[in-house]
């Protein structure tokens, strides 16, 4: 079973190649269409829409590598929960996942008692990992953490059931025996996140705001959607601007609509460029914090890229179990955030930090802890010697602003790709992984890219991933 699976890709790509034109040139015509009337969009600074691509071999897991990365990803929240804990309590914390002195405001105002409970998140995990290798379970990775704001919430069960409707039907042709599953739907994930943390704080009705900044062109159009998905699930849901939320009668409003739970889509340092000349604009948002009505609470802030010092650093290692260690161990990249000191590599061993990555430019990479979309990451593989030092003197005259990360082997793999005129051929992509896991279930985010820093904002792609049944 396990080297079946291992040959699918082959198989499959073997498949696409064989094609005729006119018959793949179908295919390709039915993906593209599904894709445009399923809202597979995405928006450009100039709020131009562009169509994201959606791969034609879907990734196909078993369910051994899904209870694996189900089990794993269950692990990673629980530790992932401990970071508010652990920031309240120890000041080295405070220093590895440094907060700025507003967002330290914020921090207090609702945690002004201490951490409350529940603090829920919902959060994705992205990792590095060869689902087609026999060595996968080995060579996995998690590299970093999302945790306000998840991208692909809309885009993930999507991409899966277009290729369930416009590609499996064709393979199916040619191995009758293959049966695909769609996996878990990362809507279905997220809201029932939500409803749970409405029933723990007693909100006997359940009304949703799904908050983002309208007055930014760019980026995605997924909240529409998944308000729509929770409408037709029966939960009353609406997308608003934070600035558009007000209170009355003590209530959390938007438009008329008392509101229950805020899930929000920006960090708490967008909210505070939103506040500009508009002081009171954010009110009613900050009174949810405070009542703990939002998702993800503040602990979401703890997504730094330093996140992962906390796990890989023996300072720490009192607030984890021993299994949580093992895990950390095995499936974590190193990582520290930048600064002039001394520390540890990944063997344990002391050392000077910028020294170290002076002389290890080839195995390490540098990105910013906290940005997102792929933004201004460097791998020093592939990067000059200057180019490396340039880099590291910024992150050092702007100390705990970035990240130096081990260099996990970015997984490439061969797709086929189906030109307009029908003609077939494999190109070369490279490839990530996300999971979104809670005790509900999990979900798979791929992207592809031609790129090495792989993101569906730098005009990636995402490849359907389907369960073998």
């Amino acid at each position: 079973m396990e080297k079946d699976h291992i040959k699918t890709q082959e198989k499959v790509n073997k498949f696409f190649l064989s094609l005729e034109p006119s018959r793949a040139k179908n295919i390709y015509k039915k993906v593209r269409s599904d894709s445009f009337k399923r809202g597979m969009i995405i928006y450009d600074e100039n709020n131009k829409p562009r169509l994201i691509d959606v791969a034609m071999r879907p990734w196909v897991i078993t369910k051994k590598q899904r209870a694996f990365c189900h089990r794993l990803g269950l692990d990673m929240r629980s530790a992932l929960a401990k970071l508010i804990e652990i920031y309240w309590q120890s000041k080295q914390a405070k220093e590895i996942i440094p907060l700025t002195p507003k967002e330290e405001e914020w921090f207090y105002l609702t945690c002004a008692k201490g951490v409350r409970h529940p603090e829920t998140v919902f959060e994705r995990l992205d990792a590095l990992v060869d689902f087609e290798s026999p060595r996968w379970k080995e060579e996995f990775k998690f590299i970093e953490t999302n945790s306000v704001g998840v991208g692909g919430v809309h885009y993930i069960p999507t991409s899966a059931k277009i290729s369930m409707n416009a590609v499996v039907p064709e393979l199916k042709k040619e191995f009758p025996d293959l049966k695909l599953a769609l996996n878990d739907d990362i809507r279905e994930i997220l809201l029932d996140q939500i409803l749970s943390h409405a029933r723990a704080i007693k909100r006997k009705r359940v009304n949703i705001a799904f908050i983002e900044d309208m007055s930014i062109p760019s980026g995605t159009a997924e909240y529409s959607y998944v308000a729509l998905y929770s409408r037709k699930k029966g939960t009353k849901a609406f997308v608003a601007d934070p600035r558009d939320l007000y209170l009355k009668n003590d209530e959390i409003h938007f438009k008329n609509h008392p509101i229950d739970i805020i899930y929000r889509d920006c960090e708490i340092d967008e909210l505070l460029e939103m506040e500009k000349g508009q002081k009171e604009s954010l009110h009613a948002l900050r009174a949810a914090f405070c009542r703990n009505q939002v998702v993800s609470s503040f602990a979401g802030e703890f997504d730094h890229k330093s996140a992962f010092e906390i796990f890989t650093d023996e300072r720490f290692k009192r607030y984890f179990t021993t299994a949580q260690r093992s895990i950390f161990k095995k499936h974590i990249a190193w990582t520290r955030l930048i600064f002039p000191r001394n520390t540890q590599d990944r063997r344990g061993r002391e050392i000077d930090l910028v020294r170290f990555i002076e002389k290890n430019k080839d195995s390490l990479i540098m990105k910013p802890n906290r940005a997102y979309g792929g933004k201004d990451v460097v791998l020093g593989k592939f990067c000059s010697k200057g180019a490396w030092q340039k880099y590291l003197e910024k992150a050092l005259r702007e100390p705990k602003t970035a990240v130096v990360q081990e260099l996990v082997p970015i997984l490439k793999q061969k797709f086929p790709i189906i030109k307009e005129n029908g003609k077939v051929a494999l190109e070369g992509f490279y490839a990530v992984t996300g999971f979104a896991a809670t005790p509900k279930g999990i979900a798979f985010l791929a992207r592809y890219s031609k790129e090495r820093v792989v993101n569906v904002s730098r005009k990636g792609g995402l490849v359907p991933v389907l369960l073998a049944k």
